[in-house]
């Protein structure tokens, strides 16, 4: 994560952002967002199951999908 940080900074970019997924209470990368300092903007719920009815997710282990999508973003 140090190392995308440091490239958007080199490239003068404002921010940083992050697609996280949240199954079941659970966010797979929230520790490591939270130790760079990331915020989280918005939550969508059940944003897998909406796009892809028949996918059967192996997070969850539910067609459709009922995992989440939280957007962090860190500004430089």
């Amino acid at each position: 994560m140090k190392i995308i940080i440091d490239f958007a900074i080199a490239e003068k970019c404002q921010t940083v952002e992050c697609e996280a997924i949240d199954c079941l209470g659970k966010t797979n990368i929230e520790n490591l967002l939270n130790k760079f300092n990331f915020v989280e903007k918005y939550k969508v719920e059940n944003y897998w199951g909406k796009s892809c009815p028949d996918f059967h997710c192996k997070e969850c282990g539910q067609c459709p999908c009922v995992c989440s999508m939280r957007k962090f973003v860190k500004v430089l």
